[in-house]
């Protein structure tokens, strides 16, 4: 399995950042960062809605090649929700998806039920959005337990397909 990232100096395989070139252009409210590996152009856009304080990333693949592709496109995050780490303990995951057209929707929530943290009440989610029409049950696979993405000596890895959890005692 070939693996990367859509920024440089993120997680992926350290030989091919150190021959992809990346390309990274701030614009007012925006950066995108755009490189090419093998036959497929991508690029990586976000901005903050000024509303409602909401980062939306957005991913565009472009396969340059004549034969057909089929990948994968994982969205990770390390939600603190406290102070210190500790105070993942107090957190609540919980799935949200919604099916209908014209695009579906997977959200993974975290709320903070701890008010000392300074975070409670408060929740923060990920969210993929099929804008494309493409969902071919490829959103169905998720966690929101991190531990998953680790192996025993703490390295960062891709499993071929996550657990499905989401309730209170995970690591978020």
């Amino acid at each position: 399995m070939d693996v990367w990232s859509v920024a440089p100096s993120a997680w992926g395989d350290n030989h091919a950042r150190q021959r992809t070139f990346y390309q990274v252009r701030h614009g007012q409210g925006y950066t995108a960062i755009t490189h090419q590996r093998g036959d497929i152009d991508i690029t990586a856009t976000w901005c903050v809605d000024a509303r409602s304080s909401v980062k939306h990333i957005q991913i565009e693949l472009t396969n340059r090649g004549r034969k057909t592709l089929h990948l994968r496109l994982i969205g990770m995050v390390e939600w603190m929700m406290g102070a210190q780490r500790s105070d993942r303990r107090t957190v609540h995951t919980a799935l949200f998806q919604q099916d209908t057209a014209p695009t579906a929707v997977t959200a993974l929530l975290c709320t903070q039920r701890e008010m000392s943290g300074g975070f409670g009440a408060g929740t923060a989610f990920l969210a993929m959005a099929d804008h494309a029409g493409n969902n071919d049950d490829g959103m169905d696979d998720w966690t929101c337990d991190r531990r998953e993405c680790f192996d025993a000596r703490g390295r960062l890895v891709v499993p071929d397909h996550f657990g499905q959890h989401a309730g209170s005692g995970l690591d978020p």
